[in-house]
């Protein structure tokens, strides 16, 4: 599903709207190993949502981005 909140949101209603019972939305980030990172929630475009990049450049916080915490698993967790 993603981490962007809002757009978890509108995939669970969707989901539910179409009856459809042979998926299930999680709200997670894929990774090697189980543990917490922060993730920018662009305030202007939802595609925009990434992870901080590693060089800290101003173009990357132009949108003064929202920044939670979000949980990433291994995917053979699930």
């Amino acid at each position: 599903m993603g981490v962007n909140p809002k757009t978890g949101q509108l995939l669970q209603t969707n989901i539910a709207l179409n009856d459809i019972r042979n998926c299930r939305a999680l709200n997670l980030v894929a990774s090697s190993h189980e543990q917490e990172i922060d993730f920018f929630l662009n305030r202007n475009n939802s595609g925009g949502n990434k992870r901080p990049p590693k060089i800290k450049e101003a173009m990357y916080y132009d949108d003064n981005p929202q920044i939670i915490k979000v949980k990433a698993y291994p995917l053979d967790s699930y």
